[in-house]
């Protein structure tokens, strides 16, 4: 399982959460917004955190773009800064947006993290906007071109969207196939499947994410998490606020720690996976870089589960 915390660059607050969770908690990589205009700070924070994988969040639908605005007017709105989500979904729907200018911004963004230092081990985007076929083709040309061997796969289980319900998730849902094989056509390797940390109280959160790992089985498996401690420029940034501290809670919970090594889920990186994957020569499909869960796992597991209380 690869545990990534996304929005790195979306306030102080943010950032030392995600750093806080990779200390103390189960996070092993983050994602790096890099369009806003403090991303400098925030880079200077991961160069002290050795050890922690650092991808590229991607951005279409909160902050202002790399490029000048004049350059990608599909993308924005009259402040010149990006669309939210719905209208940005909305505008795909409507064929209002230019997937040139996308290219153009996407690949900027990637120009900028270079610039202040970054390396970059695999793509992600901000609200998992990557996952409309166009976007997804984008990312591949990206990869290609920047040598970026991992791309993140939003394949979330449709059980796990529907309570409560996560309707940007459920929006991106059909399209995951289609992304699978747009990207296993450029060779770029990819996780199976995508889960994150419900929206409950910090026991039944928890007792969420370890039914969810146990009802995936085997397979290269990425847990997305948020967390975070709430400041002014996150609610200025971001609708998503009072959950994430919660979120910090729940990768640091010792019985979630617990429930991964009973149940013999093995943590890596996109960064080790991808290096598994040119070692040996071989397909995604081949790799298994998380051991599944054993019959005595099981059993376990369900004992550790039955033991929480529920919120």
């Amino acid at each position: 399982m690869i545990v990534t915390a996304d929005d790195f660059g979306l306030s102080p607050g943010v950032d030392r959460g995600i750093l806080e969770a990779f200390r103390e908690g189960i996070v092993g990589s983050t994602a790096l917004l890099v369009n806003f205009p403090d991303v400098a700070d925030s880079v200077g924070r991961l160069r002290l955190e050795a050890g922690l994988e650092v991808g590229i969040h991607l951005n279409l639908t909160a902050g202002p773009p790399v490029l000048p605005a004049s350059r990608v007017p599909s993308l924005v709105g009259s402040d010149g800064t990006f669309h939210s989500f719905s209208t940005f979904f909305a505008r795909v729907a409507r064929s209002r947006i230019d997937w040139n200018e996308v290219a153009l911004e996407w690949q900027a963004q990637f120009e900028r993290g270079i610039e202040l230092g970054c390396s970059f081990t695999f793509i992600t985007s901000h609200q998992h906007v990557h996952m409309l076929p166009q976007g997804t083709r984008i990312c591949a040309m990206l990869a290609r071109k920047f040598e970026v061997p991992s791309v993140r796969l939003a394949n979330f289980g449709l059980s796990e969207m529907l309570w409560p319900p996560r309707l940007k998730a459920l929006a991106l849902v059909p399209f995951a196939p289609m992304a699978s094989a747009i990207l296993q056509r450029s060779g770029i390797v990819h996780n199976d499947a995508t889960l994150e940390i419900p929206p409950r109280g910090l026991e039944s959160a928890v007792k969420g994410v370890c039914g969810a790992l146990r009802r995936l089985g085997t397979g290269v498996h990425e847990l997305v998490c948020h967390p975070a401690y709430e400041d002014a420029l996150l609610k200025a940034r971001d609708t998503y606020v009072s959950g994430r501290h919660n979120e910090l809670t729940v990768l640091q919970h010792p019985t979630l720690r617990g429930f991964l090594k009973m149940a013999g889920v093995q943590r890596t990186t996109f960064r080790e996976f991808a290096a598994v994957a040119a070692k040996h020569g071989i397909g995604r499909d081949a790799l298994i870089l998380i051991r599944g869960i054993p019959s005595s796992g099981i059993a376990n597991s369900r004992a550790t589960l039955n033991k929480l209380p529920m919120n």
